[in-house]
């Protein structure tokens, strides 16, 4: 059996988020399907942990949804290519940064800046791995 993070209704709400906070995409994004989002999106964390590690995590990350929606679309279907890899992650960054900036209240901006450095980070040092072993679910 098949297992998929999110409803379709959940992807419906994070892609009018992406919208809404203007965040980037990558060419080809826009056009995909919500049954091809939902079978990229895994939520936050890699597809190593367990579904129910990582219902935790991107329940208590949850701000970071709509970029980590991008970020597994870039992972299925940019080339395998460390560059392009490398841009995937670079895209979370920049977009985590415009949706903290947009979103949440001028107090709370450093926090969240600072852990979408992090988990940015974290994808750039470990998830090379994953990125060239996504597979295309067309």
């Amino acid at each position: 059996m098949s297992y998929y993070f999110a409803s379709v209704e959940h992807i419906e709400t994070l892609k009018e988020e992406i919208a809404q906070y203007k965040l980037k995409t990558p060419p080809g994004f826009d056009g995909t399907g919500m049954q091809t989002l939902r079978r990229c999106y895994n939520g936050i964390g890699p597809d190593a942990w367990s579904n129910r590690f990582r219902q935790f995590t991107t329940k208590i990350l949850r701000a970071f949804e709509p970029e980590a929606l991008i970020h597994d679309w870039e992972y299925t279907f940019m080339p395998k290519t460390y560059k392009a890899f490398t841009a995937a992650n670079f895209r979370f960054l920049v977009n985590g940064i415009l949706y903290s900036y947009k979103a949440w209240p001028k107090s709370a901006f450093l926090r969240q800046c600072g852990r979408c450095v992090v988990l940015a980070l974290l994808c750039q040092l470990f998830g090379w791995r994953g990125y060239r072993e996504a597979v295309n679910v067309k």
